[in-house]
């Protein structure tokens, strides 16, 4: 197949929010593996990237058109895992993902949770999109679709630090996790042709790996979640083909996703969110895309992720899938302009 692969990125910086690690505690031993869960997710799929005018010095980031496909994928997954609810949210061409979009879904899968009272909820975040990478699994932001930005000034550094971007440390500080399990799924890697002058991140060369190694497992003893990206900071990700229809494209994450899950079945052993994290690290698992970059081993090994067995391959979407549109319509533009 010839298709012209449209890249998933982020590139890593030196901009780290460390704060929110600093001022957590260790969280409660929330991840059970006698647990039969109910999970709750909420699916962003930020397909449609707003453009500015031509007139002016700014610049758009790239749509990615394998991003409806993959919700679709994701949302499938998640349902034959017997997903109690899912909250989808897809862009459109004149209404992008927004900031508010993303933190308004997880307030609304969060109201679902205090509607339904589940004996064990877990909520799973997964967005397919542009994002900024620092290296950190956790220290990544995600680019709102009505972002723009000017790179004669080397403002993609700025999106970060002027909290435009989807910041994910402020995702799992939105969700309840020292209460209920949380899963990430981030399906965003770096692009090179976004890369900012260096003279804007004096010490990129330093943090990686060496700084990282450290930061990581210092940071994952304080969430004690499991925080998923597609590959290395630094490599090149792009769409890949969809396992169940060769002829149309997901995110590489999506794509391992649904291969994990598979393989997991197929060799009979019990679906946990241990088993498709470890599918989801392991290099054997597909030719196509990398293995995962996960945020190291942690509590949620052993702990199931699939609801009891008599809901686990119910397929009633009616009741548990809900679509929004993007309601990004108008530009956001970091950070000055000329």
């Amino acid at each position: 197949m010839d298709r012209n692969r449209q890249p998933v990125f982020s590139r890593r910086t030196v901009l780290s929010s460390l704060a929110l690690a600093f001022g957590s505690g260790d969280a409660p031993p929330l991840w059970d593996p006698a647990a039969n869960w109910d999970p709750y997710a909420l699916v962003v799929g930020s397909r449609h990237y707003l453009q500015p005018p031509i007139n002016r010095n700014l610049r758009g980031f790239e749509e990615i058109s394998a991003a409806d496909r993959t919700v679709e994928s994701v949302t499938s997954v998640l349902t034959d895992l017997g997903a109690r609810r899912i909250l989808r949210i897809i862009s459109t061409q004149t209404s992008a993902i927004s900031k508010d979009d993303v933190f308004n879904g997880i307030k609304r899968v969060l109201s679902s949770i205090e509607v339904d009272r589940p004996a064990n909820p877990i909520v799973i975040y997964y967005f397919i999109g542009h994002g900024v990478w620092n290296g950190l699994t956790w220290d990544h932001y995600s680019i709102p679709g009505n972002l723009v930005y000017n790179p004669a000034r080397g403002e993609l550094g700025s999106i970060v630090s002027n909290s435009m971007a989807i910041y994910t440390g402020d995702v799992l500080g939105a969700l309840p996790w020292t209460k209920i399990p949380v899963l990430l799924l981030i399906d965003s890697c770096q692009e090179g042709s976004f890369r900012t002058p260096s003279k804007n991140f004096p010490w990129e060369s330093n943090i990686y790996p060496a700084t990282r190694m450290v930061f990581s497992s210092m940071t994952n003893s304080f969430f004690g979640v499991p925080v998923v990206l597609p590959g290395r900071p630094g490599t090149v990700s792009s769409t890949v083909d969809d396992p169940d229809d060769p002829t149309k494209d997901v995110g590489p994450l999506a794509r391992r996703l649904s291969l994990s899950v598979r393989r997991i079945r197929q060799k009979g052993e019990v679906l946990s969110v241990g088993t498709i994290v470890a599918g989801l690290a392991d290099p054997t698992l597909d030719d196509q895309t990398e293995a995962s970059d996960v945020s190291h081993a942690g509590p949620w090994d052993g702990a199931l992720a699939v609801p009891r067995p008599d809901r686990a391959f119910i397929r009633d979407a009616r009741a548990k899938t809900v679509a929004l549109h993007g309601t990004g319509s108008s530009l956001k533009v970091c950070c000055t302009t000329k």
